[in-house]
C-alpha cells in the first residue's frame, strides 16, 4: 500500500496558493492606486468556457494604461494570469473624458498560467487582443477578441470574451 505521491500534494497547494497570490496582488495594486472609476472588479466569460474574475485598474495614474488580473476555470483547468491594457481614446482632459465617452477601445498584452489538475501540468499561454469598454456609470460591459497560444509550443487559437465589472 502506497500512500499518495507528494508532489501531487504540492502541486494541488501552489496551484490554490499561486491563484490567491496573484488575485491578492491585483486587488493590492488596484486599491492601492485606486482613482474614482478607473479601478474595476467583475466576471467574463469566453466562448472556449473560460470563465474569470477580472480586475482592472490604471497604473501610475495614468487613466490610458491599465493592468489587469484574471482568476478562474475553463472545462477542465484552472486560469490566473495578468494582462496590460492601453486605451486608444486620448483627450487633452485626464480619466473623467475618458470614463464620460460612450465606447473606450483598447489593446490587450498578457500571459497567464494554465493548470490541468488531472496529470498536473501547469502550461503558460500568451495573449494578445482587442477590446471595447462600455462605461455605463458605476458598472462597464467589456468585449475582447484575443490571439492567444501556448508559449512552448506556438499555435495560435482564437478566442472572445466578454463580461461585466463594477467600477469603484
Amino acid at each position: 500500500m502506497q500512500p499518495d505521491p507528494l508532489p501531487r500534494r504540492m502541486n494541488s497547494v501552489m496551484k490554490n496558493e499561486l491563484i490567491k497570490a496573484v488575485l491578492m496582488v491585483g486587488l493590492s495594486l488596484g486599491l492601492a492606486q485606486a482613482q474614482e472609476g478607473v479601478t474595476a472588479i467583475g466576471g467574463a466569460l469566453s466562448k472556449d468556457g473560460l470563465r474569470v474574475v477580472s480586475l482592472r485598474t490604471a497604473l501610475g495614474g495614468n487613466p490610458y494604461l491599465h493592468l489587469g488580473a484574471q482568476v478562474g476555470k475553463d472545462q477542465n483547468a484552472w486560469t490566473a494570469g495578468l494582462s496590460l491594457s492601453q486605451f486608444l481614446t486620448f483627450s487633452p482632459c485626464r480619466g473623467a473624458c475618458r470614463r464620460s465617452a460612450p465606447v473606450a477601445p483598447y489593446l490587450d498584452f498578457g500571459m497567464r498560467l494554465r493548470y490541468l489538475p488531472e496529470n498536473t501540468q501547469t502550461t503558460v499561454l500568451g495573449h494578445a487582443g482587442a477590446g471595447v469598454l462600455f462605461p455605463l456609470g458605476f458598472v462597464e460591459l467589456f468585449g475582447q477578441a484575443n490571439l492567444y497560444a501556448n508559449i512552448s509550443q506556438p499555435q495560435p487559437q482564437f478566442d472572445l470574451i466578454g463580461g461585466l465589472r463594477i467600477r469603484f
